[in-house]
């Protein structure tokens, strides 16, 4: 939610909305590193439901 906020108010590329990104992309990379193969099957729903959020 915070890098949606901070996109709509300085513009998706703005050097600090791609910073935000990038941290969320380790984030993200560190928790299917972490729980990827444990539960895959939930991991896959979220991600589709992520695609389906509105703008």
């Amino acid at each position: 939610m915070q890098l949606c906020n901070l996109a709509k108010e300085k513009g998706i590329s703005h050097h600090s909305v791609i910073e935000l990104s990038q941290e969320l992309d380790n984030y993200i990379v560190q928790y299917f590193q972490q729980y990827g193969g444990r539960n895959s099957k939930a991991g896959e729903q979220s991600l589709s439901r992520s695609s389906s959020l509105p703008d």
